[in-house]
């Protein structure tokens, strides 16, 4: 009872911890207008992979899975419809834009029809972990730090100078 009363008028009686590392991290969109064309899909998928890099660098982990999702107009019954995701997974996790973006093109290659037109596109990146604890593979020769070192400048500049500033050509 102590405790309902504290909190109710405004003193914390319970302490609440919470974990600085998400579960799963999605980017989203709606378009404006409806895209017909790959290329332009390519160009929000590359944008929301962007977006999920970042904020999965930010707390330093890692995925090692990529979901990548698109929708018609469920709204327009005048038009087909379509729906459909896959999902990617990575060989090891990793916060690379650059490789995250490729396999995320090969999932968007894999849904991909064409013929109809698309209002809602999307990325999930799941399955992730803390950076520190990843397994590394004894016979493959990576260079994770010159990659780790690239992706901290475009985000300090994109940070500084505004979002997707410095982004990927599709």
């Amino acid at each position: 009872g102590l405790n309902t009363w504290k909190e109710l008028n405004g003193i914390s009686a319970v302490k609440m911890e919470r974990n600085g590392q998400q579960k799963s991290i999605m980017q989203s969109r709606t378009f404006a207008y409806m895209e017909t064309e790959k290329k332009e899909l390519q160009r929000y998928i590359e944008s929301f992979v962007s977006v999920c890099c970042e904020k999965l660098r930010e707390q330093k982990s890692v995925c090692s899975n990529i979901i990548v999702f698109i929708n018609t107009n469920r709204h327009r019954d005048d038009l087909p419809q379509y729906s459909n995701d896959v999902c990617v997974r990575l060989e090891k996790p990793t916060a690379d834009t650059l490789l995250i973006t490729k396999f995320a093109y090969q999932g968007l290659d894999a849904i991909f029809k064409q013929g109809y037109q698309y209002k809602r596109a999307g990325v999930v990146l799941t399955n992730i972990t803390d950076s520190t604890s990843v397994q590394l593979d004894l016979f493959t020769y990576t260079n994770d730090e010159k990659k780790r070192n690239l992706m901290k400048n475009i985000d300090a500049i994109n940070s500084k100078y505004g979002k997707n500033m410095i982004h990927l050509a599709v």
